[in-house]
């Protein structure tokens, strides 16, 4: 059985990028936040012949490949 950890009285540096967590609380921000999972689907054969040989933030920077990308790797979830 899992045993809860106590982290309130821990010290931790300050966060420098919070974003994702301060829009998570209901808070305003200045941007929206985005989360990118980098490892998602890079062993399908799918994938690999969608990104060629480009670098992972070309293809961030191409939304048609992205949503390629995306339901490729949702179909295999």
């Amino acid at each position: 059985m899992a045993t809860a950890v106590d982290f309130t009285n821990q010290s931790f540096a300050p966060l420098k990028n919070d974003l994702i967590l301060r829009v998570a609380r209901g808070e305003r921000a200045k941007r929206v936040p985005v989360w990118v999972l980098k490892q998602a689907g890079k062993y399908l054969p799918e994938y690999k012949e969608l990104r060629g040989n480009r670098k992972f933030f070309d293809i961030c920077k191409d939304p048609e490949l992205v949503c390629d990308i995306t339901v490729q790797v949702c179909l295999h979830q």
